[in-house]
């Protein structure tokens, strides 16, 4: 198998059904889409009764294109994460993880336009972000809030009103923006830089005014992230928690008992919002959103 026929099996599994949100391979099942929320088996031809895990390494391995960073991470982790692009129809965020020894793939299909504030039914909060100048936004929830996707809405807004440098650090690039009225540089980990504290460090000399962090991940990167807000850039990240004081003592927790009180002092004077999101069964992602002072 190789990546013309690894497209053409994604390419008929997107016209098998409509409404698909993820394709998923996995050892002793068909080719399967989720298609309205269901898990829908798509036959091809030739038959696909189910797949080997020669196939489903077979198919992942193509994916990842001897990209030596994510078979370091596959088998060291058990998993790793990409992009995957079918030009000019599709883009995908792609997760191949181990089970039971084997491989399996899940292939998120992305949305190919930025949603509006509006059709996130997104608060206030949201515009008022787009406008700060300089400090540190974080918005947490789990995953699936919508945190990412806030975010590019947040970008969006202010590249089509203001004529702005904005560099992104993604992992990966879910969202692609067009060139408007702001500048937009996307950066991919992996692709395009090494680790998220050296792209967030070499950014700082890359003359931006707003940067986004895909995840605050460690002390390194909440650090540099600081020294950007307190030189008058606007930064823009998420994390994995469900409130702003929650927020706080993860951020307080990479750092040393010492160094404590001197986090608190900077986040008091950097930090601007804390947006708080959370997934609701049928309605767009409840949002809290709490201005720092």
């Amino acid at each position: 198998m190789r990546k013309p026929e690894v497209d053409h099996i994604l390419i008929k599994m997107l016209e098998s059904n409509a409404n698909i949100s993820d394709v998923i391979l996995t050892v002793d099942k068909p080719f399967q889409v989720e298609a309205a929320g269901v898990l829908v088996p798509v036959d091809l031809e030739p038959h696909f009764e189910k797949l080997t895990p020669f196939q489903t390494e077979t198919f992942a391995l193509n994916l990842i294109n001897q990209d030596r960073r994510l078979m370091e991470a596959l088998v060291k982790e058990g998993s790793c994460d990409l992009s995957y692009e079918l030009p000019g129809i599709a883009r995908f965020r792609v997760n191949v993880f181990s089970q039971r020894g084997q491989y399996s793939i899940v292939l998120r299909k992305l949305e190919t336009q930025i949603p509006t504030y509006a059709e996130l039914g997104l608060p206030d909060a949201y515009r008022r972000v787009a406008t700060e100048k300089n400090g540190i936004v974080l918005v947490t929830g789990a995953t699936g809030s919508g945190k990412t996707t806030s975010l590019a809405a947040v970008i969006n807004d202010i590249n089509e009103k203001q004529p702005v440098h904005i560099i992104t650090l993604e992992d990966p690039i879910e969202y692609t923006h067009t060139q408007k009225k702001g500048t937009v540089n996307q950066r991919e980990l992996g692709k395009d830089f090494d680790t998220f504290t050296n792209g967030l460090r070499a950014s700082l000399r890359q003359a931006p005014n707003v940067i986004l962090v895909g995840e605050m991940r460690d002390r390194d990167s909440v650090e540099i992230a600081l020294n950007a807000a307190e030189t008058g850039h606007l930064v823009l990240s998420t994390l994995h928690t469900t409130d702003a004081s929650q927020t706080l003592n993860r951020i307080l927790g990479m750092f040393s008992f010492e160094e404590e009180n001197q986090i608190r002092t900077r986040l008091a004077d950097s930090l601007r919002w804390i947006i708080c999101q959370r997934l609701l069964p049928k309605d767009p992602p409840g949002v809290v959103g709490q201005q720092v002072d």
